[in-house]
C-alpha cells in the first residue's frame, strides 16, 4: 500500500499546473466514511479484519507560495467491533493532529500528510491505549466555491503492553470551507 500511494503522490506532483492554493486555504470542516482493515501483533496476535471507518475532521490551510499548501488538520474517528480470529472481537477509537502538504492542479489538490493519533482499543483490546504516528496520501477535488471531496489512504501501527495494532483505513469525505474565495464575476462579450 505505501508504494502505491508513494506512487500516486508523485505522479500527482509531476503533473502539478498552475493553479493557486488560494481554493483550498483558510478553515474547513468536513466528514469522512469508509473502510478499516485491522490485526494486532505481539502478545496478543489476531487476523486482519475489515470493518467500517467513521470521521470528523477540521483544519486550517495556508498558502505557501503560488502552487502549494500547508495545513494542520485535527480528526477524531472509530472503527466498529468485528470478529478477528482466533475468537477476538473488538474496534477502535483514535484521535489526532496532523500535517498536511497540497499541491493544487486546477480544482484537484493531491495531497501527504503527517500526524500523531492516540488510539484507544474496544471489545477484545478495551485495554490498549497507544500513540503512534499516521501517515496517508489523498486527492481533494473542489467542486463548488465552498465545497470539495476527498479520497485518502492512511496507515497507523500503534504498540502498548506488547500488542501491536496495524491499522489501514481507506476513506471518502466531503469538506466544508468557510472562507473560499467567491466565484469569478461572468465576462461579458
Amino acid at each position: 500500500m505505501k508504494s502505491i500511494s508513494a506512487i500516486f503522490f508523485a505522479a500527482a506532483l509531476a503533473a502539478a499546473g498552475t493553479a493557486a492554493a488560494d481554493d483550498f486555504a483558510g478553515p474547513y470542516v468536513g466528514g469522512n466514511v469508509g473502510a478499516n482493515t485491522s490485526s494486532t501483533s505481539g502478545a496478543y496476535a489476531t487476523s486482519p479484519a475489515t470493518v467500517p471507518w467513521y470521521s470528523l475532521e477540521g483544519g486550517y490551510g495556508w498558502n505557501v507560495g503560488s502552487n502549494v499548501l500547508l495545513g494542520v488538520q485535527g480528526r477524531v474517528g472509530a472503527f466498529g467491533s468485528t470478529a478477528h480470529a482466533p475468537g477476538a472481537d473488538y474496534g477502535g477509537n483514535a484521535y489526532g493532529l496532523g500535517l498536511k502538504v497540497g499541491v493544487p492542479i486546477d480544482s484537484l489538490m493531491p495531497y501527504a500528510w503527517l500526524g500523531y493519533d492516540h488510539t484507544q482499543g474496544t471489545g477484545s483490546l478495551s485495554g490498549f491505549s497507544a500513540d503512534s504516528a499516521n501517515s496517508g496520501v489523498g486527492l481533494m477535488y473542489k467542486f463548488a466555491p465552498s465545497w470539495s471531496m476527498e479520497g485518502q489512504v492512511s496507515s497507523s501501527v500503534p504498540s502498548s503492553g506488547g500488542v501491536r495494532l496495524k491499522s489501514n483505513s481507506v476513506n471518502f469525505g466531503l469538506n466544508y470551507y468557510f472562507d473560499s474565495p467567491p466565484p469569478a464575476p461572468a465576462q461579458r462579450r
